[in-house]
């Protein structure tokens, strides 16, 4: 973040910017997916081999509305990024 904090005070290219903001987005994704593996693995196999596929169903629905947020929250990202790029390229 200081990274982005950085590039900002120094009036880059706001493409450039774009394109980091998008490298630390997918990094970020990357961490995200992979503790959510973990918490299925943790958390809903245990219930499962317990007998108690509530519990398992509780857990799953848990990870899909998270992924099912971040993935609306990125599509009005990635169009917000579009937008910026237009902007910067024409303006």
């Amino acid at each position: 973040m200081r990274g982005l904090q950085d590039m900002l005070a120094k009036d880059t290219y706001c493409i450039d910017v774009i394109t980091q903001t998008s490298a630390v987005k997918q990094a970020l994704s990357g961490v995200e997916d992979a503790l959510m593996e973990s918490h299925l693995n943790t958390c809903v196999v245990p219930h499962m081999q317990k007998g108690k596929q509530g519990g398992a169903m509780s857990e799953i629905l848990k990870v899909y509305r998270l992924k099912r947020k971040y993935y609306e929250y990125d599509t009005n990202l990635s169009n917000t990024g579009h937008a910026l790029r237009f902007l910067c390229e024409h303006y």
